[in-house]
C-alpha cells in the first residue's frame, strides 16, 4: 500500500508548481517580445521630426511605414528627399511644403525655390504667406535669389485685392466682391477685374454694362475671345452690324476658337441671312467637341432660321449623349412646329417628369392637345401652367376654357 505525501506536502508541490510555470510564460513572452521587436521596431516608434515643425509628430502602429512617415523620420538626412520626391508626385499640399522645407534644411536654395513656385502655381498664389514668411526660411532673406523670387512672386496690392475680391465671390459674398471689382476697374484698371465684371453681368442678364466692361477691357488688351463675347452682347442688343464686324475681329488672332463659326451664323441668323447661317453652323459642327450642350446650341440656331429638320437632328444628338428637361423641351416645341404633334406629346411629357415646375412646358402641351381637339386636356394642360405663372397659359385657358 504506498504511503501517501502530508497534505502540507501536497500544498507546497502545487505552489511551486504554479510559480514555475508563470515564470516560465513570462520568460518566453520576453523572447518572443524581443524576437518581433528586433524585425518591427518601426512600429512602436513614436516619430518626432526634429528638423521640421515640432508639431508634426507621428506615432505609427503600422508595419510598414507610409512615404510621409519615412520623410519626416529620415528629416535630419539628404535621404528624405527621396521619400518626399515621391509623395511630391501626387501635387499635394502638405507635401509641397515638406519637400520644400527639407530642401531648406539642407541649403538647396534653387531645389526649394522650384518647389515653393509649383505650389504657388497650384495654390493659385492665394498663401504665399505660409512659405514666404514661415521660420525656417528665415536664414534666406539675405540671399539675393530668394529676394529675387520673392519680388517676382509676390502678388501686387491690386492682385492681392482681386484674388480676396474673387474668394468673397466663391462664397457668397457677391456684394463686396462686385464693389472691389469696381474699385479695381477705376483708373488705370486691372485687366482680370475688367473680365470678371464683363462676365459677371453677362451672366446677370445685364449686356449693356457686360459690354462696357467687355469694351474697356478690349482697349487693355485685346484678344478673340472677347470680341467673341462682344458679338453676342451686340446681338443681345440688337445691333447686328456692329457684332458682324466684331465677330470678324476675333480672326486677327492665331488662337481665333471654333466659337467664332457659331457665332458668326448668329449674326447671320439674326440679319435673316439663313443659308449663310448654314454654312457656319455646318463648319461649327465640324470642328466643336462633341458635346450635347454644343448640339443643343446648334438646334436652337437652326430652330431661329427656321430649319427645323435639322435642328430636331441636333437636338437628338444632344439627348442621345444626355437626356435632360431642357433638351427634351426644345425638341418637343420643335415637333410642335413641324406638326408632329405625338412626338411633341411624348417629349414635353417627358420634360415634364424631369422638370414639372416649368410652366412653359404646359403651354405648349396645351396647344398640342387643343390641335389634336382635346380641348379637356389642353384646358387642364393650361390651367396648371397657370398655377405656376405662365401668362400664356392664362390667355390661352380665357380664350377657349371658360365658355
Amino acid at each position: 500500500m504506498p504511503i501517501k505525501p502530508p497534505a502540507t506536502h501536497k500544498r507546497l508541490y502545487t505552489t511551486l508548481s504554479f510559480k514555475v510555470k508563470i515564470l516560465f510564460f513570462c520568460i518566453s513572452t520576453l523572447l518572443l517580445f524581443r524576437a518581433s521587436g528586433q524585425n518591427q521596431e518601426p512600429n512602436r516608434w513614436q516619430v518626432q521630426a526634429e528638423n521640421i515643425d515640432s508639431s508634426l509628430v507621428i506615432n505609427t502602429t503600422t508595419s510598414k511605414l507610409s512615404n510621409y512617415q519615412q520623410a519626416l523620420w529620415y528629416t535630419a538626412r539628404q535621404e528624405s528627399l527621396r521619400a518626399a520626391t515621391q509623395l511630391n508626385g501626387q501635387n499635394t499640399t502638405a507635401s509641397i511644403i515638406l519637400l520644400s522645407k527639407l530642401y531648406a534644411k539642407i541649403n538647396d536654395v534653387p531645389n526649394c525655390l522650384a518647389t515653393i513656385k509649383k505650389y504657388l502655381e497650384i495654390r493659385h498664389r492665394m498663401p504665399y504667406t505660409l512659405l514666404s514668411r514661415d521660420t525656417i526660411f528665415t536664414k534666406f532673406e539675405t540671399n539675393k535669389e530668394w529676394q529675387k523670387f520673392w519680388d517676382q512672386y509676390l502678388p501686387s496690392k491690386k492682385e492681392e485685392k482681386y484674388i480676396s475680391a474673387q474668394y468673397d465671390a466663391n462664397f457668397s459674398r457677391e456684394t463686396d466682391a462686385i464693389l472691389a471689382m469696381h474699385e479695381l476697374a477705376q483708373g488705370a484698371a486691372y485687366w482680370p477685374a475688367l473680365l470678371f465684371l464683363a462676365n459677371y453681368y453677362e451672366q446677370h442678364n445685364n449686356p449693356k454694362d457686360a459690354l462696357f466692361y467687355n469694351q474697356k477691357a478690349i482697349q487693355t488688351k485685346a484678344s478673340a475671345p472677347l470680341y467673341l463675347q462682344q458679338t453676342q452682347l451686340l446681338l443681345t442688343l440688337k445691333k447686328t452690324y456692329e457684332a458682324g464686324k466684331s465677330a470678324d475681329k476675333a480672326l486677327l488672332f492665331d488662337d481665333c476658337p471654333t466659337k467664332y463659326f457659331y457665332t458668326k451664323a448668329l449674326v447671320f441668323a439674326q440679319s435673316n441671312e439663313p443659308d449663310s447661317c448654314e454654312t457656319y453652323l455646318q463648319q461649327y459642327a465640324q470642328y466643336c467637341a462633341p458635346t450635347s450642350e454644343n448640339y443643343y446650341q446648334i438646334g436652337q440656331v437652326y430652330d431661329k432660321i427656321s430649319y427645323h429638320l435639322e435642328a430636331l437632328q441636333f437636338y437628338t444628338k444632344a439627348i442621345r449623349i444626355r437626356t435632360t428637361a431642357k433638351y427634351l423641351k426644345a425638341r418637343g416645341i420643335t415637333y410642335t412646329a413641324t406638326h408632329s404633334d405625338n412626338y411633341a406629346i411624348d417629349d414635353l411629357t417627358l420634360a415634364m417628369d424631369l422638370d414639372p415646375t416649368d410652366a412653359e412646358l404646359f403651354y405648349y402641351q396645351g396647344q398640342v392637345f387643343y390641335r389634336l381637339q382635346k380641348k379637356d386636356l389642353a384646358c387642364k394642360a393650361w390651367q396648371r401652367g397657370m398655377r405656376l405663372g405662365s401668362n400664356p397659359s392664362l390667355q390661352q385657358f380665357n380664350l377657349h376654357c371658360t365658355n
